[in-house]
């Protein structure tokens, strides 16, 4: 549907920390999940797709930031995440 109005979709895989499980929630709630790994650290890894907007709300809604995302709070591994 996304594509479809033409709003910006994103692709990303997130490590997530065992203390955002209510985000993890909340981006299974919106069908944003693709797949979902534990990496060699055990921390949770999940491949979403997702319109940047529902993004931004669910990170307000669990009280992250973009700039979390980016300064490593929330990290994005590079490339898809499932090789590594």
């Amino acid at each position: 549907v996304a594509d479809a109005l033409g709003e910006n979709v994103v692709n990303a895989s997130f490590r997530l920390r065992a203390d955002q499980g209510r985000l993890r929630a909340q981006l299974y709630q919106g069908k944003a999940v693709v797949s979902e790994w534990v990496d060699g650290d055990g921390a949770t890894i999940v491949d979403v797709r997702v319109g940047a907007a529902d993004l931004y709300r669910l990170l307000r809604a669990a009280g992250c930031t973009l700039e979390q995302w980016h300064a490593g709070t929330l990290s994005v591994p590079a490339g898809d995440g499932a090789n590594e």
